[in-house]
């Protein structure tokens, strides 16, 4: 039953994905507004041009539809978006918690840390945290981490109001 599924994924994948990296299309389809490559190029841009504006702050949480001449309502990018709503400052905290949440993942999860690549690699092309389901994810990943480090300092002996 997974083979016809198995054919399906690995010819999609092939096609839109790793041909458009080999053939050499990605650099043409960039430069068409009308692609969905180009388009997110296009919107890519503006973020950068307003964060030359704003780099510390961002817009202040406000999304891409918030841009003077937006083509669309999302930013198609989790880090982009990060970046545009918080800034400089906003995006180097993310980005750190990122890093410590991965390192602890792979260290004590490694099950949890290899669905966690795959969402921030997915995030490269969507928004994932932002939205509910992401937002859920990541809590629940952070909860982990903080639940795990607090158990670890000497002489904690309650924790949430739980005696241990």
């Amino acid at each position: 039953m997974i083979y016809p599924s198995l054919f399906v994924f690995t010819k999609f994948y092939t096609d839109r994905l790793f041909g458009l990296l080999f053939s050499g299309n990605l650099f043409k389809l960039l430069s068409l507004s009308n692609s969905s490559e180009g388009l997110r190029f296009i919107i890519w841009n503006d973020i950068l041009s307003y964060l030359g504006n704003n780099p510390i702050f961002g817009s202040l949480y406000l999304g891409y539809w918030s841009l003077p001449g937006a083509v669309t309502g999302s930013s198609h990018n989790q880090y982009f978006d990060v970046l545009l709503k918080s800034g400089a400052i906003g995006f180097i905290l993310y980005i750190t918690c990122l890093v410590f949440l991965s390192k602890f993942l792979f260290k004590y999860w490694q099950n949890y840390f290899w669905g966690f690549i795959s969402i921030l690699v997915y995030g490269v092309f969507h928004e994932t945290f932002k939205e509910s389901q992401g937002a859920f994810i990541i809590a629940f990943m952070i909860g982990l981490y903080s639940s795990s480090t607090l158990s670890l300092i000497p002489g904690n002996y309650q924790l949430f109001g739980i005696t241990k």
